[in-house]
């Protein structure tokens, strides 16, 4: 009887501890998917704040340059210097809370590969959000700071876009504290501990790049760190609202050494195709209403584009074409007159939004495909052009939603101008997203289409473009786990 009694408590505690590690390996799996979430989520944000970054530096280069010459600042330049501070404080707070969210997870025993693969997760979307944050003052912030003037009008208040008073000072006392640069220090340690360990995460190559590209990732780590973010109290004689800190020559002469590789954060190097003699002088083939592809691996935006095209752009024409499709002096290209006659024939969306831009400038790529629509009519050709040139000044799409009008992304661009083509989409995060390499998968089984032009880290591809534009297509749509099907 006894023997029974133990064998059924026995029974009922495996049964319990059965359940009890089927639960915890059920919640294992939730909050993975929830953190690939998040990591998709936190993605856009940063892609947002590298965007944010390039146009304060923009600002500063023009903005600079009145400050110099003791030149007044326009209302359109204080609104721009408004706008620009409201947009990276609002993105800073939010970095800092993703930052906060995940940094004690330097400590947690994981139990499992799946435990592993979430601390390492976490652990990397903690120290990405710092490390931009780092970045973002070393490469754009702090220029303004190191200018009385510009400096005189972010450290005082505008409550017409939330910005309160010092707000540029709050940001360089962070910045400075030795205490936080410690517990970054610590992060970066422990990562560089873990970072070649194997993490089952979709986009998780992003996150790796973004934080061992970053310029404050190797400068954190030095011993002489103290007295590169050293600070000193500057207060003014004219005003007493500029209370604002400046960074030590270091600091700055730092930032010059390191701007003209990290603007477009992160490329490590020039593309294959930079500067090709032949495409450049075979541009005069193309038509008006061709279709880009590119693909740049060397660049942090490629890593986390789903399958092998990373950009798409459209080739809108030059004078002579658009003037013989009757298009020349329409309103919506008359204003691109000049940019056109200089050799800007490409639109596409990039991070400052959509944009004109020349050969010359598309070609820091590896591989480049031109796809065209061989039965395209004269008035197709008119509406996909002009549909293309409307677009033009409009936003960046950071949610990558195809079925929105305010905003662009780059095969958004080619998915709204070509309106009649019934592109294929994928469903994620309760959004229909179109990619390059869904326009290259429709191009290839519509006999309509037809590859013009192929290129392939760097070399030409000129016989079976179909064949070997098949072999690079991977159609797996962005964060599977969470596309509906």
């Amino acid at each position: 009887m006894m023997i029974r009694k133990r064998y059924f408590i026995g029974s009922i505690l495996g049964l319990l501890l059965f359940v009890s590690t089927s639960v915890w390996a059920e919640n294992q799996i939730e909050t993975k998917k929830q953190i690939q979430q998040e990591i998709f989520q936190s993605i856009r944000l940063f892609e947002e704040s590298l965007a944010s970054r390039q146009k304060m530096i923009e600002s500063y280069n023009r903005l600079h340059i009145k400050s110099s010459k003791k030149q007044p600042l326009s209302g359109k330049d204080l609104q721009e210097l408004s706008a620009g501070t409201s947009t990276f404080l609002k993105q800073r707070k939010k970095l800092y809370k993703l930052a906060l969210k995940y940094e004690k997870e330097i400590n947690a025993t994981p139990k499992n590969q799946i435990s592993k693969d979430i601390q390492l997760a976490k652990v990397s979307l903690s120290l990405a959000s710092t490390l931009i944050m780092y970045d973002n003052w070393m490469l754009a912030v702090s220029q303004y700071q190191n200018d009385s003037l510009l400096r005189f009008h972010l450290n005082n208040p505008d409550s017409g876009y939330d910005i309160g008073y010092r707000e540029l000072g709050k940001v360089a006392s962070s910045f400075a504290s030795k205490r936080k640069r410690d517990r970054v220090k610590n992060a970066i340690n422990w990562y560089k501990e873990h970072k070649n360990d194997a993490v089952d995460f979709e986009n998780y190559n992003y996150l790796s790049t973004l934080i061992i590209n970053s310029p404050s990732y190797e400068m954190i780590q030095k011993n002489d760190t103290s007295k590169l973010f050293t600070t000193k109290i500057k207060k003014t004689t004219y005003d007493v609202y500029d209370a604002g800190k400046t960074v030590k020559n270091e600091t700055i002469n730092l930032v010059s050494l390191l701007f003209g590789n990290t603007v477009g954060m992160v490329s490590t190097r020039k593309g294959k195709l930079y500067n090709n003699r032949k495409i450049l002088k075979s541009k005069s083939n193309l038509e008006a209403g061709d279709i880009l592809l590119e693909k740049t691996p060397f660049r942090l935006t490629d890593r986390f584009i789903p399958g092998h095209w990373g950009h798409a752009a459209l080739w809108v024409g030059n004078e002579k074409e658009l003037k013989a499709l009757g298009i020349w002096n329409d309103p919506a290209i008359v204003p691109y007159h000049g940019a056109i006659r200089n050799g800007k024939n490409i639109i596409e969306a990039l991070r400052e939004g959509v944009v004109i831009n020349s050969m010359k400038h598309f070609l820091n790529i590896d591989d480049l495909a031109v796809i065209r629509d061989k039965k395209l009519t004269d008035d197709a050709k008119k509406e996909i052009i002009l549909n293309t040139f409307r677009q033009l000044g409009k936003a960046y799409d950071f949610n990558f939603d195809a079925n929105s009008c305010d905003k662009v992304y780059c095969s958004k661009l080619v998915y709204m101008a070509y309106g009649d083509i019934p592109w294929p989409t994928s469903r994620t995060l309760d959004r229909f997203v179109v990619n390059p390499d869904d326009i290259a998968s429709y191009a290839l089984e519509d006999d309509n289409f037809k590859i013009m032009m192929l290129y392939h880290d760097g070399k030409e591809i000129k016989n079976n473009k179909k064949i070997a534009m098949e072999k690079f297509l991977d159609k797996k749509s962005m964060l599977q786990a969470f596309t509906n099907k």
